[in-house]
């Protein structure tokens, strides 16, 4: 299959990469960039499945700092809502391992802050600053993980 078109539609977040002038495919610019992907290539079967492993990972890793820019998860919550968006397990075992790796995932910070939100409705509010302390340790983090913020 030879990539026949690479574009990015106004308002659009990904590539639509069109695969022998018909085929299409959404895939984010930064898998593109990765995989090295330009107008005219011919895909083979085996890089079209590892295309689809990249942005597989890319669409995990993205749902989970989705969800951790929220509030603060336990391992066990984060796991079971990325499984609730059918990322494959395995995706999800290395996502869950990429962000604890990078200090986004700590169990114990997770179960001090949930014991103070059941004591206090209120004591992570923003008017309190608990809530942008988990935010600010987050971004933090978000940096050493992906290299932006």
């Amino acid at each position: 299959m030879r990539i026949t078109g690479l574009e990015r539609r106004p308002g659009q977040k990904q590539i639509t990469l069109t695969l022998d002038g018909q085929m299409e495919m959404l895939i984010s610019a930064e898998v593109c960039l990765q995989m090295g992907l330009r107008a005219g290539d011919d895909l083979t079967e085996p890089r079209i499945e590892s295309l689809h492993e990249a942005q597989a990972r890319k669409s995990c890793l993205d749902s989970a700092l989705r969800l951790l820019s929220h509030r603060q998860r336990t391992e066990s919550e984060l796991r079971d809502r990325l499984m609730q968006k059918r990322s494959r397990p395995e995706i999800v075992a290395e996502t869950i391992s990429q962000l604890r790796t990078a200090g986004l995932l700590d169990t114990p910070l997770t179960a001090r802050l949930n014991a103070a939100r059941a004591r206090s409705p209120l004591c992570l509010t923003s008017s309190s600053g608990g809530g942008s302390v988990a935010c600010c340790c987050a971004g933090a983090s978000i940096t050493n993980l992906c290299g932006k913020r």
